[in-house]
């Protein structure tokens, strides 16, 4: 009879045991702990890739300064150069003025006024003659 009671008991036991697990939504379960996990590792990701996103950015913008300070750099280079080109070519255009202005006033200072207004006449003279001769060879 024990043998029969402690079967009869195990039988209710396994029959209530089905019950209670049939009762409980084990779909519902699993949904939860799905959704529970999801949340849990899209926060992970999420701040993995925020902190990423800012350590780029921060990067990124330590590039750009960089780079400006290369081309400020780079810009004041080229205006030193060119204001030093414009500036010897300047001087050198100054200077070459100033070397035929005292070549000028030396040869002048050599000829007199009076040979000078001479001179000036025979080149008109001989410009008057050389005018007349073609036109009569023209005129022939």
């Amino acid at each position: 009879m024990k043998k029969k009671f402690v079967i009869l008991l195990s039988i209710i036991f396994l029959a209530s045991a089905g019950t209670i697990y049939a009762n409980t939504n084990s779909a519902q379960m699993l949904s939860d702990w799905y959704e529970k996990a999801f949340k849990e590792k899209s926060e992970r990701v999420g701040a993995e890739t925020a902190t990423a996103l800012i350590r780029m950015l921060s990067e990124n913008r330590m590039f750009v300064m960089e780079l400006n300070m290369v081309l400020e750099t780079a810009i004041a280079m080229q205006r030193d150069r060119a204001t030093g080109d414009t500036t010897t070519g300047i001087e050198d255009y100054k200077d070459a003025l100033i070397k035929d202005l005292n070549a000028t006033r030396d040869e002048l200072s050599n000829e007199t006024l009076e040979e000078y207004v001479t001179n000036r006449n025979i080149e008109e003279e001989i410009q008057l003659e050389f005018e007349s001769i073609l036109q009569e060879v023209l005129s022939e």
